[in-house]
């Protein structure tokens, strides 16, 4: 038996050694670049340019072979919207794997997932939720249920990167662990107020991060009020693959709640490794970090 892939096949024994293994499932082809960031291919990462490429990324991965197989379906938009028999559009075979990621499948397959995973074995899912009209709130309260019921790990963040360990499911805190994606995680070294130093704890499911931080050290950005400005401005260099379009449940476009994650993360790992700064701008960092927790992401925590 093989497992067919996009770009190439695998004999279904070669993965079984492997401590964590993945299968995707998704619909558009932007996104494929979560598959390619946990590939880390040489030029996946080309937003800094050929010439002003810094080789951030040399540590990270890659992680092919815990990638046992893609799945890719039609774009939601040009099916029925209603499917009568949505179970015939997965796969009928798949090999032993630990983790499904789902990605903007069309509502009626969504349905679907719980029992496909029970029937293979599958133990985590995540549904990261990049357009949150897929995934209604309703919706991702029934398929938490049926999940419940075959004692099915699982988690929906709104977007990706907004995926936090779980004190409940162990099987998404390994995948976290092991592949440092979800919540953005770094470490800044500071001099004369001046960020100099980044390391990349946990990065975004995308690489969003890696970019952002890459940005930030290399413009030898100053902790200032334009820091947000700084950070905004990288975060909408980099193809994020959030959509433009206002998540009901978050009240604003996921698009905009990935770019507070980064700031918020990027505010947090300065005031946590660098108490040198003056009280200004501490006071200012704080203030603002505050501000984004208690509006911003606000709704994300409730999601």
């Amino acid at each position: 038996m093989y497992v067919t892939c996009k770009h190439r096949t695998f004999p279904s024994w070669y993965h079984m050694s492997n401590p964590l293994s993945l299968f995707f499932m998704y619909s558009y082809q932007k996104d494929e670049r979560f598959i390619e960031n946990l590939l880390n291919a040489k030029k996946f990462c080309i937003s800094c340019g050929e010439h002003y490429c810094e080789s951030c990324r040399d540590n990270y991965g890659p992680f092919a072979e815990n990638i046992v197989g893609v799945h890719q379906f039609p774009e939601p938009e040009i099916l029925p919207s209603m499917i009568e028999n949505p179970e015939s559009f997965l796969p009928q075979k798949i090999p032993p794997v630990n983790v499904l990621i789902a990605i903007n499948l069309h509502n009626d397959i969504l349905t679907c997932l719980p029992e496909f995973c029970h029937q293979h074995g599958i133990s985590t899912v995540i549904v990261p939720v990049e357009i949150g009209e897929l995934v209604p709130k309703g919706l991702e309260q029934q398929i938490s249920d049926d999940f419940d019921q075959y004692t099915i790990e699982y988690s929906f963040p709104r977007p990706f990167c907004a995926l936090k360990r779980s004190s409940r499911f162990f099987g998404i805190n390994k995948f976290i662990e092991y592949f440092q994606v979800g919540y953005p995680q770094m470490e800044f070294s500071v001099q004369n107020n001046i960020l100099t130093e980044c390391k990349i704890i946990q990065t975004a499911p995308c690489g969003n991060t890696f970019y952002i931080c890459q940005e930030l050290v290399r413009n030898r950005s100053r902790i200032s009020r334009r820091l947000k400005e700084l950070i905004s401005k990288a975060h909408h260099a980099y193809p994020c693959n959030a959509s433009m379009k206002e998540d009901i449940i978050l009240g604003d476009t996921t698009l905009h709640i990935a770019g507070y994650i980064h700031r918020e993360a990027i505010y947090s790992a300065i005031l946590d490794r660098n108490h040198s700064l003056k009280a200004k701008q501490l006071i200012n960092l704080k203030n603002e970090l505050e501000e984004l927790r208690l509006n911003s992401l606000a709704k994300l925590d409730k999601s």
